[in-house]
């Protein structure tokens, strides 16, 4: 994974946690020169939890960082890097 630190959470316990913020459909479904038909939705999340035990290495502008984590996501995270 690569992330900047400013998207690390040592506070969240699970993935299965996070709220996934979510872009207008319109984005996706007009982009590009292609139209769908009127009334169809388009599903344009932001971004995706990838599930931890699928994560192998976190890349950051700071160091990498390999699992198990323990205390070194909180560690790597500072106060200020909160955007």
């Amino acid at each position: 994974m690569v992330a900047p630190v400013s998207t690390l959470d040592p506070a969240t316990a699970g993935g299965a946690r996070i709220e996934i913020e979510s872009r207008p459909g319109v984005e996706i479904r007009d982009s590009v020169g292609m139209t769908a038909s009127s009334g169809v939705d388009a599903f344009n999340p932001l971004f995706d939890v990838t599930p931890a035990e699928l994560i192998d290495l976190t890349v950051t502008e700071r160091e990498l960082v390999e699992p198990l984590y323990g205390g070194r996501i909180g560690a790597l995270v500072k106060p200020n890097d909160k955007a």
